[in-house]
C-alpha cells in the first residue's frame, strides 16, 4: 500500500486552492482569462461542462447510455448518472432543463445531431450546394493507424517483394517517386511517365498496404478498364468494374468515364467518402480530360463531387500546358508533378504520302508478313469503323471497335498477325509482341498518335511506326493555318511535314522546348528523316545490321522456346497416358484383357477361361501362346506384364509381377482375329505383315523406345491398341 500523507491532500481539486474548490464565479473568471488568451474564445463554466461531458461520452465512457440505467438504481440514487453529476444537476433537473434548446424537441441528443449533420451533408451534395468541409467520420474501433515514414518504406518494400520477388527494382526514379508520394498522400498529384514506364504501380502499391481504404479509378475506355481489373485481380487486389446494378465496395473500383458521369456513380462515391472509406480517386489517361472534347463534361462532374481525398492524374503523355489547363478547369490547387522525359529509342517513325492508300497499305502489310515471325503482331489504326471492318475482312485479321461485344474474344485470340482497330484500342492497353504500328490516314492529334504508337514495344522490341496518308489529305492538312489549329494539331502538322527529325517534334511537344532531342542525340533508332541524311549513312547501315542480327537471334530463341514447349507437352501427355493405363488396369483387375479390348464383359472370367480365345485358338491356351515368346531376348522389361522395367514396381524390386496384363497373348490373339478391329493397328505400328506366329513373336521382343521408356515392340503395339480402345469409348 502507498501511504498518502495529509500533505499530499492539501489540494486534491483540479481547480481549487486552500483545500477547497473554486466557486462558480472564480472558475468562470479563470476560464475566461485563460481560454481567451490561449484559444481566442472566452469560455464560460457552462460551456466547459458541455465540452467535458462530450469528451467523456465520446472517448472516456463511450459505451455508457443514460437511457440504459436501471430504474430502481435511479430511484435510490439520482447522483448515479455520471454525465448529470458532471453537469452539476440531478437527473430530474437534467431531464427538465439541461441541454435544452428553445423551439426544439426535448429529446434532441448529440447522437441525433450527428445523424442530422450527415443527412445535411448528403442533401447539400445532391442539391449541388457547398457542404461543411469536415473530415469524414470513421466508425468507432475502425480508425486507421497512422504510419511513420519508416513504416511506409517497409510496407512499400513488402508489397513490391510480394509482386516481384526479393530482387525487385524500380523501372525508373520517376516510378519510385510516384509510388512514395502516393503513399505519402500528396494531392493533387500528376504522374507523367512514358508508356510502359509502370505508372499503374503508383496506385497499385497503396491498395495492397495494410489498413488501406478504397481507390476509385476513372478510365476513358472500357478495354482499359477491363485490363486494369485483370491486372489488379492478378495481383490479388479485390477489384471490380463498377456497375449500377452491383455497386460492390471493393478495394479498387474501376469506372469507365461514360459511367462515372452518371448520378448513381456520383452518389456511390459520396457514400464512400461520408463512410470514411475513400482513400483516393485516380484519373487514368488524364490527358483526355482536356485534349478530347468528348471527355470535358466529366471535369464538371468531378468539381460537383467536392472530393476531400487524394486525387491522382496518371498519363503517359501530357505537355505542361495541358497540366495548367486541367488544373484551371478543375479548380484544384497547384499540383505536384512527377514527369520523366518522353523518348522511345527503339521506335522508328516514318510518314508515307502516296496517291493510292490501299495499295500502300497492301505493300506494307506484305512486307511485315514476310519479315516477321508468325507470333509477332501488327496493329493497324483506322479512322472509321467501316475502314476497320473492310481491312480486317480483306486481310483476314482481327478487329477491335469501340462497344463491340467481340472485343474481348478478339484480343484473347490475337496471338500474332494483324489487328485492325479504331482509337478505342489506343490508350493504356498492355499487349505484348507488337512490332509494327500502322496508321492508315491522318491521326486525330499528336497525343493520340503518341498514345496509339506506344502500344508497341512492351517487351523491348524494335517498333516500326508508319503513317500512310493520301496526297490530297496531306496537302489539305498542311495548308491549314496554324492560327486555326490547337497546339496538339500544330505538333501533328510539324510531325507530318518532316522538316526536322520526327523524334525531335515529339519530344519538344511532350517535354518542352528544352527537352527536345533528335534520334542521334538520344542514341536511338533513326526515323525516316534522319536515315535519309548522308551524314548518318554509316549509322543507318550499322543499325540495319544490328536489327537483322536481333531478328535472327529472336527467331532462334522462339524456335528453341517452341521446341521446349513441345517437349513439355510431350512429357505431360506421356504422364497422362501412364496415369490412364494404371487407372484402367486397376479397373480391369483379374478380368479378361481380350474381352476388355473387344468391349465385351470382361469382369466375369479370366483370360484362361475366355470363349473368344478358344474360338480363335482351340488347340492352344494363352499360357502356351506366351511360351512362343523368347523372353531371353528382352532387356529392361518385365517378362510377365511386358511393361518397361522402370514402370513395373515388381521388376525393380526383383519380385514376381502380379499384373494380369497378358500383353503378348493379347497381341497374338488380335493379330490372328483380324476382323476384331485391331489388326490395322498392329500392322501400322510394326510396319510389316507376318505369315506365322513365330515370326510375329520374334518381332514383338525387339527393343523399342516407348513413352520415353526403354521397352519392346510388343509394348509399343499394346499402347497403340490401348489408345484405340480409349478412343472407341465404352466400359
Amino acid at each position: 500500500m502507498i501511504d498518502i500523507s495529509e500533505s499530499l491532500l492539501s489540494n486534491v481539486f483540479l481547480f481549487g486552492d486552500e483545500n477547497k474548490p473554486w466557486d462558480t464565479d472564480r472558475m468562470t473568471d479563470m476560464l475566461r482569462k485563460v481560454t481567451g488568451r490561449q484559444i481566442g474564445l472566452k469560455m464560460t463554466n457552462r460551456l466547459y461542462r458541455h465540452i467535458a461531458i462530450a469528451i467523456d461520452r465520446q472517448h472516456i465512457r463511450p459505451g455508457m447510455n443514460d437511457d440504459d440505467e436501471s430504474g430502481d438504481c435511479a430511484a435510490e440514487d439520482e447522483a448515479s448518472y455520471a454525465h448529470d453529476t458532471m453537469a452539476a444537476h440531478s437527473k430530474r433537473i437534467a431531464d427538465m432543463r439541461y441541454a435544452r434548446v428553445n423551439n426544439l424537441t426535448g429529446n434532441l441528443t448529440p447522437e441525433t445531431m450527428s445523424i442530422y449533420r450527415e443527412i445535411c451533408d448528403r442533401s447539400h451534395t445532391w442539391l449541388g450546394m457547398p457542404s461543411r468541409d469536415t473530415k469524414p467520420v470513421r466508425l468507432q474501433g475502425k480508425e486507421r493507424v497512422s504510419m511513420t515514414n519508416e513504416d511506409k518504406a517497409k510496407e512499400i518494400d513488402r508489397v513490391m517483394t510480394e509482386l516481384y520477388g526479393f530482387n525487385w527494382k524500380w523501372k525508373s526514379e520517376g516510378q519510385r517517386d510516384s509510388v512514395e508520394r502516393t503513399v505519402a498522400g500528396v494531392s493533387p498529384l500528376f504522374i507523367i511517365l512514358p508508356t510502359g514506364g509502370g505508372k499503374t504501380l503508383s496506385f497499385m502499391v497503396p491498395t495492397k498496404m495494410r489498413n488501406s481504404g478504397t481507390t476509385v479509378v476513372i478510365t476513358p475506355l472500357i478495354a482499359l478498364g477491363e485490363d486494369l481489373v485483370r491486372r489488379f485481380t492478378g495481383a490479388n487486389v479485390d477489384t471490380v468494374l463498377y456497375r449500377e446494378d452491383c455497386p460492390r465496395r471493393a478495394k479498387v473500383i474501376v469506372a469507365v468515364t461514360e459511367t462515372a458521369r452518371k448520378d448513381h456513380f456520383r452518389q456511390f462515391v459520396m457514400e464512400l467518402q461520408l463512410e470514411g472509406k475513400l482513400d483516393r480517386v485516380v484519373y487514368d489517361e488524364a490527358h483526355k480530360l482536356v485534349s478530347d472534347q468528348s471527355y470535358r463534361p466529366y471535369i464538371a462532374m468531378t468539381k460537383d463531387l467536392r472530393l476531400r481525398c487524394q486525387m491522382l492524374f496518371v498519363t503517359g503523355t501530357c505537355p505542361e500546358e495541358l497540366v495548367r489547363d486541367l488544373t484551371e478547369e478543375m479548380v484544384i490547387p497547384t499540383p505536384h508533378v512527377i514527369r520523366e522525359s518522353y523518348y522511345k529509342p527503339a521506335f522508328i517513325y516514318s510518314v508515307q504520302v502516296c496517291r493510292n492508300v490501299a495499295r500502300a497499305v497492301r505493300e506494307r502489310i506484305s512486307s511485315v508478313s514476310s519479315n516477321r515471325d508468325g507470333d509477332s503482331k501488327c496493329l493497324v489504326f483506322c479512322r472509321t469503323r467501316n475502314d476497320v471492318r473492310r481491312y480486317s475482312k480483306e486481310y483476314d485479321g482481327h478487329m477491335y471497335i469501340s462497344g463491340a461485344s467481340t472485343n474481348r474474344s478478339e484480343l484473347n485470340a490475337w496471338n500474332g498477325g494483324l489487328m485492325f482497330a479504331t482509337s478505342a484500342l489506343g490508350a493504356g492497353m498492355d499487349i505484348e509482341r507488337i512490332e509494327d504500328i500502322l496508321h492508315v490516314d491522318l491521326p486525330y492529334g499528336m497525343l493520340d498518335y503518341v498514345q496509339e504508337s506506344g502500344r508497341g514495344g512492351r517487351g523491348g522490341e524494335t517498333v516500326h511506326c508508319a503513317v500512310i496518308v493520301s496526297e490530297k489529305d496531306y496537302r489539305e492538312y498542311m495548308e491549314i493555318p496554324k492560327e486555326s489549329l490547337t497546339r496538339d494539331e500544330c505538333a501533328l502538322q510539324a510531325f507530318l511535314r518532316g522538316d526536322v527529325c520526327r523524334n525531335k517534334v515529339i519530344t519538344e511537344y511532350l517535354n518542352g522546348a528544352a527537352g527536345g532531342r533528335t534520334c542521334t542525340e538520344c542514341g536511338g533508332k533513326l526515323c525516316d528523316i534522319c536515315s535519309s541524311k548522308g551524314e548518318h549513312r554509316e549509322l543507318k547501315r550499322r543499325q540495319d545490321y544490328e536489327e537483322r542480327d536481333r531478328l535472327e537471334n529472336l527467331k532462334r530463341r522462339r524456335i528453341y522456346d517452341a521446341q521446349a514447349q513441345l517437349r513439355q507437352d510431350a512429357v505431360r501427355s506421356m504422364e497422362e497416358t501412364w496415369d490412364r493405363i494404371e487407372m484402367t488396369l486397376e479397373q480391369i483387375g483379374t478380368g479378361c484383357m481380350v474381352c476388355w479390348y473387344g468391349r465385351e464383359d470382361y469382369r466375369q472370367h479370366q483370360l484362361k477361361n475366355c470363349l473368344r480365345w478358344k474360338q480363335i485358338f482351340p488347340a492352344m491356351s494363352p499360357l502356351q501362346a506366351r511360351g512362343r515368346i523368347d523372353f531371353q531376348k528382352i532387356r529392361n522389361s518385365c517378362w510377365s506384364c511386358g511393361f518397361p522395367g522402370d514402370r513395373c514396381a515388381d521388376y525393380r524390386l526383383r519380385k514376381r509381377c502380379i499384373r494380369k496384363v497378358h500383353l503378348f497373348p493379347v497381341l497374338l490373339y488380335y493379330w490372328q482375329a483380324r476382323e476384331q478391329g485391331y489388326y490395322d493397328v498392329i500392322k501400322g505400328t510394326m510396319r510389316k505383315e507376318y505369315e506365322g506366329i513365330d515370326g510375329l513373336a520374334e518381332a514383338l521382343v525387339a527393343s523399342e523406345r516407348v513413352l520415353d521408356e526403354n521397352g519392346t515392340m510388343g509394348f509399343k503395339v499394346w499402347i497403340e491398341m490401348f489408345r484405340r480402345r480409349l478412343a472407341l469409348g465404352g466400359d
